[in-house]
């Protein structure tokens, strides 16, 4: 249930990440993600969409909805080495995304299929993965992004 809910509702969420090495340096991924309330009142809505996972060039909880769906695509190529003392790898990101929001009984219409095309360098740390880049998307999205920590 949900505090603005009427009565108790369904839920469901699904993800499905695959990654494919093309070569030593180079991989890319195709990850899958959807999630519905079943046409119930979910009161609050029950998924987001927009931040530094999910649609990168939308804000953080832009797109709220009860139903979604989103694809991505990207490539992933290591880039350079860095002594064991600082970390890991330093490596190119590039991802596009295309989703899917629907539009709640008393909210305002969501953008048709939103998407976005962005790029980052993750440098792989000791204290984890730092990714910094900056996305494009339609509607007139964009942003420069920074993060530290889980990546996907």
């Amino acid at each position: 249930t949900n505090p603005a809910a009427p009565t108790g509702f369904p839920l469901s969420e699904a993800q499905i990440e695959n990654f494919f090495r093309i070569s030593d340096p180079s991989s890319i991924f195709v990850n899958a993600f959807g999630g519905s309330s079943f046409g119930k009142n979910a009161g609050i809505p029950a998924f987001s969409l927009g931040g530094v996972t999910r649609l990168v060039a939308y804000g953080t909880n832009e797109l709220l909805t009860d139903q979604y769906f989103l694809g991505q695509l990207g490539y992933i190529r290591e880039l350079k080495k860095l002594p064991p003392l600082l970390g890991s790898t330093i490596d190119f990101l590039a991802l596009f995304e295309i989703g899917k929001t629907y539009q709640l009984p008393y909210g305002p219409k969501p953008p048709y299929l939103p998407g976005d095309v962005a790029g980052a360098l993750v440098v792989n740390t000791l204290f984890g993965p730092v990714e910094v880049g900056g996305a494009v998307g339609d509607y007139g999205h964009g942003k420069f992004f920074f993060q530290l920590g889980r990546i996907f």
